[in-house]
């Protein structure tokens, strides 16, 4: 939680950094100070500043060098895993005080805003592969928007690049507006079973048809101790088959309640599906649900419930004339009655091998407010 924006004391910032020191010069550079906390000390040239003035800094970087996590180009694998965002505490004098006040808001417990949920396993041959990015921010986060604002960044790209000897592939996904999201990146013919390497990073311009613009500018994905910024993927080239081309299409409706979520999707096919692909013959034992749902009971309790391939109650299945589209109406229980707000996202997912492995299909937010 949050520290309060009025009457922050020396003792409550010592206390939620852990430590005894009741020098504010050494609280405001104390190394246990969550850099991703938007409000933070920072350099600025005052006293006395607005939360908007000093959780911007001076010089409009929110408190980071953002030089040290630039990286040349899209094929910098090095600046990727490597650069980091480097905090710039203040360094005390009329140009750079120390202010307790730079407490006011900060947040212990901030995230960085998004995590990569990347399965290990991406198929070549042309097929698009989806990688998901859950969003993890807290309240008192800097968002990465926020970060680059005085970059002079309208949008910002999450990006990933896939690297197998001499060949690469990249894809993007804009998260200006945040939420969970999800970029496709497509490898094709020249990636051959056994491993690559996937690497993350941000870009100020989006990826189209698997090349950057010439005048994008990258920086490293930011960095913490649970951040993983290179993943190793399995490649393979099976034959594809039908379910490789399903994809939610259209949540039809969702609808929450205390202690289970019941839903109806349209699934369809992707672009790239051949034409003679079509949707039959799905099996209800065969769809499954991963989740992840904060949950807060009263004022300062939290937890969250988490799913991986769960299994669940689909209610009806029906196929379009042409078995195109399957119209799949379902409904999952949550492991007891929470009886408390939840919010987070599940995913529908569609085994190719009786619960072995899992093809997501689609995503989708939720939120639930007890007495609502």
């Amino acid at each position: 939680m949050a520290l309060g924006t009025s009457g922050i004391t020396v003792s409550q910032v010592a206390s939620t950094l852990g430590t005894n020191l009741t020098d504010v010069g050494a609280l405001c550079t104390h190394d246990n100070i969550n850099k991703w906390a938007k409000y933070k000390p920072t350099i600025y040239p005052s006293v006395c500043p607005t939360m908007e003035q000093f959780y911007k800094a001076g010089d409009g970087y929110c408190g980071f060098d953002t030089t040290t996590a630039r990286i040349q180009n899209e094929g910098d694998t090095d600046g990727m895993v490597n650069n980091i965002w480097t905090y710039k505490p203040p360094t005390g004098g009329a140009n750079s005080p120390y202010r307790l006040g730079d407490f006011r808001g900060y947040a212990h417990d901030a995230r960085v805003q998004y995590q990569c949920e990347q399965s290990g396993i991406m198929y070549a041959n042309g097929k698009t592969n989806t990688v998901p990015f859950r969003e993890e921010w807290v309240e008192g986060s800097l968002k990465f928007v926020e970060l680059l604002q005085n970059e002079g960044v309208g949008n910002v790209y999450i990006c990933a690049c896939v690297k197998q000897g001499l060949y690469t592939a990249y894809g993007s996904v804009d998260i200006s507006q945040g939420g969970n999201q999800a970029l496709n990146i497509t490898l094709g013919a020249q990636f051959s079973t056994g491993y690559a390497t996937m690497y993350i990073f941000l870009s100020n311009r989006p990826c189209t048809n698997g090349s950057f613009p010439t005048d994008t500018i990258f920086w490293a994905f930011p960095d913490g101790d649970d951040i993983r910024r290179q993943f190793t993927v399995s490649i393979r080239r099976d034959a594809p088959v039908s379910y490789d081309y399903y994809q939610v299409n259209t949540w039809n409706y969702v609808n929450c309640y205390y202690n289970y979520i019941d839903f109806q999707c349209t699934i369809g096919l992707s672009n790239n599906a051949p034409e003679s692909v079509t949707i039959v013959q799905l099996d209800s034992r065969y769809f499954y649900l991963s989740y992840t749902l904060n949950t807060q009971y009263g004022i300062s309790s939290e937890d969250r419930l988490q799913s991986t391939s769960s299994s669940f109650r689909i209610t009806n299945i029906s196929y379009s004339s042409d078995n195109k589209t399957a119209t799949v109406t379902g409904t999952f229980t949550l492991p007891y009655n929470t009886y408390r707000d939840y919010e987070g996202m599940f995913a529908l997912e569609y085994s190719r091998n009786q619960g072995q492995q899992y093809d997501t299909l689609g995503g989708y937010q939720v939120r639930w407010m007890f007495g609502s």
